[in-house]
């Protein structure tokens, strides 16, 4: 739970696929928070759309993938200021779709995909770069992952825990969970 970095100690955070693999995504987007400066930027990436559920989520220890509009939700809960959030992987989200309705769960391993550098990351990587030329004018529809950035606002208050030098206890993790929850539902 502790963080061995001085509170608003950072002006840029980035966080690419890592989210996803934290239990606790709340608590953790909070700590990160803690740790900007004021106007600081958080830039993140997550897998996208509980459709795509897979067996290679499971390999690769995800605990989830998220919605564009639950992801923002989240964020702003928080209290970051949201700069953009955008749907990636669109032009291969056939593809992937396809791959997972397809194969069977176990016919196939993370290890096939492993670092892009291989022959599919050959094949796939001027779509990736074409993507990043079309992101400068909107946000995509719909795709297989998420790219966020989102700021910590100047005048943000937050909780009187965050204001200390101690972090929540786990306890105190899940009850913020849990009200986020709630109030998603409400």
């Amino acid at each position: 739970d502790k963080l061995p970095y001085i509170e608003k100690s950072f002006d840029l955070i980035v966080m690419l696929g890592v989210l996803e693999h934290i239990e606790d995504d709340v608590g953790a987007l909070g700590r990160v928070l803690r740790l900007l400066r004021p106007g600081g930027t958080l830039c993140l990436t997550v897998p996208a759309l509980r459709w795509l559920w897979s067996y290679h989520d499971v390999e690769h220890h995800h605990f989830r993938r998220y919605h564009r509009g639950e992801l923002r939700r989240r964020l702003q809960r928080l209290g970051f200021e949201v700069e953009t959030i955008s749907y990636i992987n669109f032009l291969l989200l056939p593809a992937m779709g396809a791959a997972r309705m397809v194969l069977r769960p176990k016919t196939w391993s993370a290890k096939d995909l492993e670092s892009g550098t291989g022959l599919l990351g050959r094949l796939f990587e001027p779509i990736f770069s074409f993507e990043r030329h079309v992101l400068w004018l909107g946000t995509l529809p719909i795709g297989g992952s998420l790219v966020a950035v989102v700021r910590r606002p100047a005048g943000l208050e937050l909780p009187a825990w965050e204001k200390g030098t101690g972090l929540p206890t786990r306890a105190e993790s899940k009850r913020q969970r849990a009200e986020l929850e709630k109030a998603k539902k409400s």
